[in-house]
């Protein structure tokens, strides 16, 4: 508790002696008259000079009271807002106290009420030990939080949100630009001899500045960030500096949009302990958001494929959302065009290729929901890497979300060996995956080279991306180590068990125990059951297309009739997909840079074969899950998916540069035109800064021809503006813990509150008039007679 004028209520309580003066000067003397012997009057003298007595003390300390509440009241008493509810419980119990006192005294002077002054004297007890509980608690909650004096030196931090959000315009001004008016507002009120610092949601430490006009400085270059960091971090980070400072008074004011993506925290007990750690510091938080935003907003870019072969077909697919406001949009695709010369700097201007219109649609989102946007089947594109993007016509209050970027690489087909014992029908699996007719049409996306069994030893495997066995035949020890020796080195190795395998020792050497799940151990007829794959997850990338048909997918029409047993499987061996039986069907290793996938049953068995096929997988009537799966395992063999061309703020951008044909050195030229240069480090280039959206190309340092590229996209939740509501920042800050404004004069008022308190002034003018009125009732009602 603070007192504004402190030497008032201590001269007010020396007043206090002028009641208990007046009462001792004014006292009469009895006067001694000599009475005949009456004994009535001899009986009633004590009982009635005890009442008197009685009468006169309780007037006397009201008379008392009212002087005392006179000074307190123009002392005027302030608490902590944070203690006002404690210190209202305290006032509560104490006038119960005081009011059950006084009921107990005038119970005293009545005969005929002792029972009524024992249970007022009893209440009066309990009420006063909980008076005394909540005055403990009363000055415990404010212990450490200096009120009272507005121009003692303050220690404030201001913490910004810069998040990408807070560009959303209102009035012609961004969500930042009017924290950033507000925060220099706030500076002038500062006392003299405040320190200040300035946070935002850069990464970063927070420090004070040497002065307030750098302070000033420091909002003024308040910029957004893509890569924001929580902004329940850098509070905590604030929190910490405040209470190294020197000042006593300690405050911390947050401007932010209050969307409920900001305030995600991770550790919500955390937070909630570093605030209740620090008591004295005072939050305050400023509302610079709008309740109702108006926004239409692009959602992430769903591609056919980063990596193309050529006469591949592009499809892009996005959705758009609206928040408040529907209608009619137009979406448009551009894609630039092709230019092996550009990216490069002419007189002083980066020049680059020029984005040409592909197509356009037109979609109608109605308020608070989202429709998908797909442009199919986009014109072929040469060999390389093409940048484009999705826009939408028109504007909103967040331009941040009305464009997204792609980044698409072109490429030759990949080239697969197939590997396999004579009269083994491998057309099966190059049909399923290079079919003819895309062959002939320059559309496949494998070139595929077939070559006996017996010359695997001899044959180079360098030039391949993977190597698939059918059905292969027992192998030799360096076969097996040059295979292994391949796999090491990147490439993908598919092994498509059937008859001709054996439990012998040339599958159970070491060299082929490196590359195989594990031990090979017997054959599995399904006789007269039924058996047939059967895929329980499908969170492998060769089972992701089956997502959305899971429970269309016809597997017990393809039947599987035998298939081997693997025993003891290895540690680093997984299963990716099962049988009926529950054995394994297909299963998964991996070796330095590639990957094995092993099937148990064979993909090579024609039906019109001498012997009784395996399975009928490939030769079904509904046999398109077959192609599904093995066009998907061999793609995932090759590692079509492991070249990543489109990434969010911040992550690390891998591209691989093995076949581009360009040097270890690199010119990197960022959206924002800014050129770098970056060394690659043998096949990869890794770039880190990637904060910023847009296209990003990477050009051969000595004029190589550009065959590298990438796009960074926000994620969609940094476009969300759904607002957090008030109990739930309630829970995250504590519900008497922080003060909100969202207008210059709330904050006023706030900032007041906060620094000089919650005053007593009214109460304690409202308990001097209860007071006098009780004493002239008192005294009338004692003096009738």
């Amino acid at each position: 508790m603070a007192l504004v004028t402190g030497s008032l209520l201590f001269l007010g309580s020396l007043f206090v002696a002028a009641p208990i003066i007046v009462h001792l000067a004014t006292r009469q003397r009895p006067r001694h008259i000599e009475f005949p012997a009456l004994r009535f009057v001899q009986q009633s003298r004590a009982q009635n000079q005890r009442r008197l007595q009685l009468r006169q003390w309780l007037l006397l300390l009201l008379r008392c009271a009212v002087v005392l509440a006179l000074a307190a009241a123009l002392a005027r008493p302030s608490v902590p807002t944070n203690a006002l509810g404690q210190w209202g419980a305290f006032a509560l119990f104490f006038s119960a106290t005081v009011l059950l006192t006084l009921v107990f005294a005038v119970a005293l002077t009545h005969a005929d009420q002792r029972l009524a002054a024992m249970v007022a004297g009893a209440l009066a007890i309990v009420t006063l030990l909980g008076a005394g509980y909540y005055l403990w608690r009363s000055l415990q909650t404010g212990e450490g939080r200096i009120i009272g004096d507005e121009e003692a030196p303050i220690a404030a931090v201001l913490l910004f949100d810069t998040s990408p959000r807070m560009q959303y315009v209102r009035e012609n001004q961004t969500r930042l630009e009017a924290g950033g008016e507000t925060g220099l507002w706030l500076l002038e009120q500062l006392p003299r001899g405040s320190q200040a610092a300035i946070a935002d949601a850069h990464p970063g430490s927070i420090v004070f500045s040497p002065d307030l006009s750098t302070a000033r400085a420091a909002i003024q270059r308040l910029r957004i960030t893509n890569t924001p960091r929580p902004l329940a971090e850098k509070l905590q980070a604030a929190i910490r500096l405040l209470a190294a400072s020197e000042n006593e008074r300690r405050e911390l004011y947050v401007f932010t949009d209050l969307s409920r993506q900001a305030w995600r925290v991770a550790h919500e007990a955390d937070l909630r302990q570093t605030l209740a750690e620090h008591e004295e510091i005072v939050l305050n938080l400023f509302d610079v958001g709008v309740e109702r935003p108006n926004n239409v907003a692009l959602g992430e870019l769903k591609l056919s494929g980063e990596t193309l072969t050529p006469g591949g077909r592009l499809q892009v697919e996005t959705s758009v959302a609206a928040s408040e406001k529907g209608g009619s949009r137009v979406l448009e695709l551009y894609l630039e065009e092709p230019d092996p010369q550009l990216p490069l700097i002419r007189d002083g201007r980066l020049e680059l290729p020029t984005p040409v219109l592909r197509m356009r649609q037109t979609t109608q989102p109605t308020p608070g929901g989202a429709v998908r946007v797909r442009f199919p089947d986009l014109p072929k594109l040469p060999l390389g890497v093409h940048h484009g993007y999705v826009r939408l016509v028109g504007e909103d209050g967040l331009k941040i979300d009305d464009a997204r970027y792609f980044s698409v690489r072109v490429r030759a087909p990949w080239k697969v060996l197939v590997c396999a014992p004579p009269n083994t029908a491998t057309g099966l699996f190059t049909e399923a995956v290079s079919p003819y007719a895309f062959r002939a049409g320059g559309r496949s996306r494998f070139e595929i080279s077939e070559i006996p069994q017996a010359e695997l030893g001899r044959h180079d495997l360098t030039k391949y991306a993977a190597v698939c066995l059918l059905d292969p035949a027992p192998l030799n020890a360096a076969v097996w180590r040059r295979l292994a020796r391949f796999v090491r080195h990147g490439g993908g190795l598919g092994v498509f068990l059937g008859r001709r395998a054996s439990p012998a020792a040339a599958f159970s050497v070491p060299a082929a125990q490196e590359l195989l799940p594990g031990v090979l151990q017997r054959q599995w007829r399904a006789g007269s059951r039924e058996l047939y794959l059967t895929p329980n997850s499908l969170n492998h990338r060769i089972l992701q297309p089956f997502r959305q048909i899971a429970s269309s997918t016809p597997w017990d029409r393809l039947p599987v009739l035998k298939h081997w047993v693997f025993e003891q499987l290895a540690p680093q061996a997984t299963v990716v997909m099962r049988y009926s039986n529950g054995h394994p069907a297909i299963l998964e290793t991996s070796l330095g840079g590639g990957r094995v996938l092993t099937m148990t049953t064979p993909i090579s068995d024609a039906a019109n074969a001498p012997q009784p096929p395996w399975n009928y997988l490939p030769t079904s009537d509904g046999s398109w899950p077959y192609v599904v799966l093995i066009n998907e395992i061999t793609l995932y063999l090759v590692g079509s998916g492991d070249e990543r061309l489109n990434y969010m703020a911040g992550e690390v951008a891998e591209l691989n540069y093995a076949d581009s044909g360009t040097a270890q050195r690199f010119e990197l030229f960022t959206p924002d035109g800014d050129r770098q240069e970056i060394v690659g480090t043998r096949d990869r280039v890794s770039v880190r800064a990637t904060d910023l959206v847009g296209a990003y190309r990477l050009k051969g340092h000595a004029g190589l021809p550009i065959s590298l590229g990438f796009s960074v996209n926000l994620p969609t939740s940094a476009s969300d503006l759904t607002r957090i509501d008030s109990a739930r920042l309630d829970v995250l800050l504590g519900q008497s813990r922080y003060e909100m404004s969202n207008s210059r004069g709330e904050f006023t008022r706030a900032i007041g509150v906060a620094r000089q308190g919650r005053e007593f002034f009214p109460h304690l003018l409202l308990l001097l008039a209860l007071l006098i009125v009780l004493e002239r009732v008192l005294a009338n009602r004692f003096y009738r007679r």
